[in-house]
């Protein structure tokens, strides 16, 4: 019986997880939580490490929705689509009347509004979680895209992808989601410029 060869055994079946097994792991203290990784899949991925940047487009945007909104606005926190699946949207707002409980994560039909922040994220960002997003009906996702300086809105999920998709990178153009009309957020904000504060 040969050795396998490295290239033989990255073509090995992956073992894939569910929500309540990676729960499980958490409470047994075999995943810390300060461990950076979401399951899309089935699949344990660890997430990529926020920039400065990073960190203060999405500080920014919760001080903004905060104030804003009536809403349940979530910060980095896990979004349950299906058993094996259960992305940390950067932010997540959630849909009128919804309220969080202590034992059920927000589901996909939870959701009102999906926001990604996309710095080094950007190909896992669309390839893997728009398409999983769409699939659940999650209806509206932003991804601002800090290295080319434009916000993509999609919506209308229908499948694995969003019928309706435009671009935006005038910096004074208003952004507002289809389920919260009254919500208006700079493309600048969206892309960390500060000053929409003053």
């Amino acid at each position: 019986m040969s050795i396998a060869t490295r290239k033989e055994l990255t073509r090995q079946p992956r073992r894939r997880f569910t929500a309540d097994e990676v729960s499980a792991m958490v409470e047994a203290g075999i995943l810390g939580d300060d461990e950076n990784v979401e399951l899309i899949e089935g699949e344990l991925l660890e997430m990529s490490p926020s920039s400065a940047h990073h960190i203060k487009v999405v500080a920014l945007l919760s001080r903004l929705l905060i104030t804003q909104t009536d809403r349940w606005v979530l910060i980095q926190s896990p979004v349950q689509l299906d058993r094996e699946s259960e992305p940390e949207p950067d932010v997540t707002i959630l849909r009128e009347g919804v309220a969080l409980d202590n034992d059920i994560k927000p589901q996909g039909s939870d959701v009102s509004l999906i926001i990604e922040v996309m710095k080094s994220s950007g190909r896992r960002d669309r390839l893997a979680k728009l398409p999983l997003y769409a699939r659940f009906g999650v209806p509206e996702v932003w991804l601002c895209d800090l290295d080319n300086k434009l916000v993509e809105v999609h919506r209308q999920p229908a499948g694995d992808r969003y019928q309706a998709s435009t671009s935006h990178s005038d910096p004074e153009a208003e952004l507002s989601p289809t389920e919260l009309p009254t919500l208006k957020l700079k493309v600048m904000a969206l892309l960390g410029d500060a000053s929409v504060l003053k």
